[in-house]
């Protein structure tokens, strides 16, 4: 738990989070949940969840992985154009592929979401994998996710990032729209409708350092 002090003003700071700055700290906290109190001294004391990180996957955050993408899975069952092959290896196919990467958000030790980067051709990433836990949602954590792959591309001058998912998955599709991605073409599979969406990296930095 993260504890806070509530000030003159009413607001609350926190007291200390490791290496994040205070300002930060306050920033990352959930903006609905249970607040906990307790006082000392004349001092109220506010306590929060501790904000969740992002880091790159490790090999004993296998099993959890696992378990958010088949918990994921839209009606308990692997898509016609899914394999799920990389969930099987991801150091192989994400840490170990040059241009590709894997994270996951960790909130008190607990593997809270997670997002794939695959670079498929030169230049060309898909955003692959991303989930977050349903009682975690509303936190920011699949935009800190997102965020964290698009800075990699980045990085790796992956100039243009693709995606797909179902048009049931609403959360997503907002997410994407926050982004700027764009809608490239729709494909029934499986009686469903798939969607595809592409941002473009270079574009869009280009236009920034125009304004």
């Amino acid at each position: 738990m993260k504890l806070a002090v509530a000030d003159s003003a009413g607001w609350m700071s926190p007291i200390m989070r490791g290496d994040v700055p205070a300002t930060q700290a306050a920033q990352e906290w959930p903006a609905e949940g249970a607040i906990s109190s307790f006082t000392e001294s004349g001092v109220t004391h506010y306590t929060r969840p501790v904000p969740y990180t992002i880091r790159s996957f490790e090999p004993r955050d296998h099993d959890a992985v696992r378990k958010l993408y088949t918990d994921g899975l839209l009606g308990g069952s692997i898509a016609p154009n899914d394999t799920g092959f990389d969930i099987d290896d991801i150091s192989l196919a994400y840490m170990k592929t040059p241009g590709s990467h894997f994270w996951v958000a960790e909130d008190d030790g607990e593997i809270v979401g997670m997002i794939g980067l695959q670079q498929l051709d030169a230049g060309v990433g898909e955003i692959r994998r991303l989930r977050v836990l349903v009682e975690q949602r509303r936190r920011g954590i699949g935009s800190a996710l997102l965020q964290r792959a698009l800075e990699f591309c980045r990085d790796e001058a992956i100039l243009k990032v693709t995606l797909d998912t179902y048009i049931e998955r609403e959360p997503a599709l907002k997410l994407f729209e926050k982004f700027n991605f764009r809608h490239d073409k729709t494909r029934e599979t499986g009686g469903k409708q798939l969607l595809f969406f592409y941002l473009d990296l270079y574009g869009q930095d280009r236009s920034k350092r125009d304004e």
